[in-house]
């Protein structure tokens, strides 16, 4: 909708003013380096600061400050033949960076082929986002067996209407829990927050928008950080026990020695050599035991957190992008630790090992109209999906729970 001249008018005064207040360092004084990086980034008016974001995928567009903290790295494998998955491709899928301020952080530019990157949006939406994997959406809906997306699909190809009884999903009646005052340890499982007796029922279309998460394997409640246990483990999808596995495995014995330079020392805090290896040689490399998709709308963020829930940290945590690119922050063990900003593009994959799964790290932005050409296509069974990411970010993690 077009706005008015007074509309318009309005709308400038605010962002002058909000322009003006954020030029002023008096602004935030109390906010800490993460919090002001996420308020740099979130920021609409004025934009942010892209100066010194790290980008892996075109290193001589860096600022050469920036330059200097990254440190290119050859995997141990070529990730395309541990795995047919990746597909085929001409290119080497060997190279990764690491980032000298963060140890433990590897960065995999994007290893896919669209063919899989496809693949995995489609999985991500239509199959693993089902019962009875868990979901944000199950606090407040009844969800029906074939998931919200088979839902959405069928009001968009006209198979289900507004008359029909399926079309709107039921909401769970809302009982409240009255809170107890025992101690409870950052390993027992939290009950999940009461349904809303104010939340409305929605088309597909629009609550298909409302998916924020779902889980994999172990169940986790991303709210209350949380993983019940006590429902057992469901199994984990073939595709991503063999993505996942293959991406650690490519990171065998990948690390650095930081030596300290006037143009670009390491963090205080920082060791000054590390390097990835197989906590437990006489197993696997690597079991996923558990995933989180994160469903991300164009001005969704995930604030700054420490993924801290598994009962054994020893494990890597692969992250893997889908989508419009989003900026990434990358800090340290308390948030008074300047973070890094990195731009993570469809395919992209982070690997958080040994200190950096210590450290927060958060989402503060997705950038618009960045999502690539060879996802936006038009082949008719794609058309639903194109039309979903084009305006979203994908975010596949996984992790392994338990030794």
């Amino acid at each position: 909708m077009e706005l008015s001249a007074r509309q318009r008018k309005i709308r400038d005064k605010q962002q002058q003013a909000s322009a003006a207040a954020k030029a002023d360092p008096a602004t935030y004084t109390t906010h800490n380096p993460f919090r002001t990086q996420e308020r740099n980034f979130k920021s609409r008016a004025p934009p942010p600061d892209f100066s010194r974001v790290f980008d892996f995928n075109d290193i001589e567009r860096n600022a050469p400050d920036v330059r200097k903290e990254i440190v290119e790295v050859e995997l141990a494998h070529d990730i395309g033949q541990l795995c047919s998955f990746f597909g085929q491709e001409d290119r080497s899928r060997r190279k990764a960076y690491l980032v000298k301020s963060v140890p433990g952080l590897v960065v995999i530019p994007n290893p896919f082929t669209p063919d899989a990157q496809r693949t995995l949006i489609r999985e991500c939406l239509c199959t693993w986002s089902r019962p009875p994997n868990t979901s944000n959406l199950d606090t407040h809906y009844k969800i029906p067996t074939q998931g919200i997306w088979n839902l959405f699909e069928r009001e968009w190809n006209g198979t289900v209407s507004p008359t029909d009884n399926e079309y709107l999903v039921g909401l769970k009646a809302h009982n409240p829990v009255p809170n107890g005052n025992g101690y409870v340890d950052d390993f027992t499982s939290k009950p999940p927050p009461p349904p809303s007796s104010t939340i409305p029922q929605l088309p597909p279309h629009q609550l298909i928008r409302k998916l924020r998460w779902v889980t994999l394997g172990y169940q986790y409640h991303w709210t209350t950080k949380t993983y019940h246990l006590e429902k057992g483990q469901l199994p984990m999808p073939d595709l991503v026990r063999d993505i996942s596995r293959a991406i650690v495995t490519s990171c065998e014995g990948v690390g650095m020695t930081v030596t300290d330079t006037v143009d670009a020392p390491p963090h205080p805090s920082a060791p000054k050599t590390w390097h990835y290896t197989n906590p437990h040689p006489e197993k696997a490399p690597y079991t996923p035991q558990a995933g989180v998709i994160n469903y991300y709308q164009m001005r969704d963020s995930l604030m700054a957190h420490v993924d801290k829930s598994e009962a054994w940290m020893g494990g890597a945590l692969v992250s893997i992008s889908l989508g419009n690119t989003a900026i990434f922050l990358m800090g340290g063990k308390t948030r008074d630790t300047p973070p890094i900003a990195m731009y993570l593009r469809s395919g992209d994959t982070v690997v958080m090992t040994g200190e950096a799964r210590d450290c927060f790290h958060g989402v503060p932005r997705i950038l618009e109209d960045t999502c690539p050409e060879y996802l936006l296509t038009d082949e008719s069974d794609w058309q639903i999906i194109r039309d979903y990411i084009r305006h979203s970010r994908i975010n596949l993690n996984v992790r392994q729970v338990f030794p």
